[in-house]
């Protein structure tokens, strides 16, 4: 769980992906979102290979491959579901890939962009302030989630609890008994976030500051997205 939540902790490296502007970036890993939701092999494929290589251009291969290796089982569950209800072998290996993209796209998007940008863009686009702090609070916590997913796990190992190894249906079934104590443990930390924002007046008003222009390589990124936007309906 550690090495899973390390893929979605967001450090300032100096990544060439970095230097973008944060709204050129939230553009194009939104559009990997959507790419990852309608693609189909193999151009569902080559999104993978190259969200990887943001990742390499981005410093954080160990991290977004973490985040892979730790959605393998369930991409594995995924697969053989799929054969189990008879959709076939190509479905399922559809649906693996697919959620390995939406994780790979969901790391990078964490890795790359801070909660103060991501809410500096949502303030840009004019959007309400509680959808801005609601969504900008999603991305800081949800790391902090995984690393309670963990504790949690650990816990209820030294109680007696197995997942079942590499079977993925065991592994479904060993979850359900993380699933009330983690929830416990969030809705724990919400409310204490909820009384912190109570004390220093939420709601009052602060100007926030504008993003600034846009450079070369932010155009050139953002053409790439618009061009890939401008591609999907034909790809998928």
């Amino acid at each position: 769980m550690v090495r899973l939540a390390e893929a979605f902790i967001f450090r300032r490296t100096g990544a060439p992906l970095q230097a973008l502007d944060a709204r050129v970036r939230l553009l194009l890993l939104l559009e990997a979102f959507a790419g990852a939701l309608l693609l189909r092999p193999p151009a569902l494929l080559g999104l993978l290979l190259a969200l990887l290589g943001l990742s390499v251009a981005s410093r954080a291969l160990r991290r977004v491959g973490g985040a892979l290796a730790s959605s393998l089982p369930f991409a594995g569950l995924l697969f053989l579901a799929d054969l189990a209800f008879g959709l076939g072998a190509g479905l399922g290996l559809t649906s693996a890939l697919r959620l390995e993209a939406l994780v790979a796209a969901s790391s990078l998007l964490f890795i790359s962009l801070s909660p103060e940008e991501v809410e500096g863009v949502m303030a840009w686009l004019g959007l309400p302030g509680g959808l801005r702090l609601a969504f900008a609070g999603a991305v800081r916590f949800f790391p902090l989630l995984t690393l309670d997913a963990g504790r949690v796990l650990d816990a209820q190992r030294s109680r007696g609890l197995r997942l079942g190894g590499a079977n993925p249906f065991r592994l479904a079934k060993g979850l359900v008994p993380l699933l009330v104590p983690l929830l416990a443990v969030a809705l724990s930390r919400s409310q204490a976030v909820a009384e912190a924002m109570a004390a220093r007046a939420l709601g009052a008003a602060r100007r926030r500051p504008a993003p600034g222009r846009l450079g070369h390589l932010d155009g050139l990124a953002l053409l790439a997205a618009l061009l890939f936007a401008a591609a999907l309906p034909f790809l998928a």
